[in-house]
């Protein structure tokens, strides 16, 4: 399932925000229906991994006047894991929790990417990720069962002091059923906002 990409702006603060859904919620979502041998109890979750390229320019006020700093940073064209594995946005299913021989159950997955700053006069985000579904045996090591990947592009820009939207393409979610390599990553991407 996809949601459109939305930006908005709260002129209260002067903090622009550029993301996948909106401040409310919305972003990437999806259900995957996973079914498992009873006799074998653990856990499975979702394990994601980013890469991402971003710019901007900060608004910094110096000397009576506002300028525009620029930044940039990207995790290098190298996935990094996204925060902490497994991921929290994702459900998290323990079969031994089950009271009865249950064999399915469904895993939703959510995720709302986004910066927000007080820009200047633009931003560009370019995400793309590989989440994984894994099963860890009880006492044993996370196994990939499976992946999807899908990313997004977002540009805001300031003309005329209005605030548009300039870019904001979806791409996926695709499924990789047959994906059994194991999520490997060199650094780990935290969130700032």
């Amino acid at each position: 399932m996809k949601f459109p990409t939305f930006f908005s702006i709260s002129y209260g603060m002067a903090v622009i925000y550029l993301g996948l859904g909106d401040l409310a919620g919305g972003g990437m979502g999806w259900d995957l229906d996973v079914n498992w041998n009873h006799n074998f109890g653990g856990t499975f979750s979702f394990t994601q991994l980013i890469n991402r390229d971003w710019s901007w320019d900060i608004s910094v006020y110096h000397v009576y006047d506002y300028l525009g700093i620029p930044w940039s940073d990207s995790t290098g064209g190298n996935y990094w894991l996204d925060n902490s594995s497994p991921y929290k946005p994702g459900s998290i299913i323990d079969t031994t929790a089950f009271r009865n021989n249950r064999t399915s159950t469904t895993m939703a997955f959510g995720d709302a990417p986004s910066l927000t700053d007080n820009f200047y006069s633009f931003a560009d985000l370019n995400d793309s990720f590989t989440t994984y579904l894994q099963f860890q045996p009880t006492g044993g090591i996370p196994v990939t069962i499976g992946s999807v990947t899908w990313g997004w592009v977002g540009q805001t820009a300031v003309s005329g002091g209005i605030w548009s939207l300039a870019k904001g393409t979806v791409s996926g979610p695709t499924q990789n059923l047959t994906d059994d390599s194991p999520a490997e990553w060199i650094n780990v991407y935290i969130n700032h906002n």
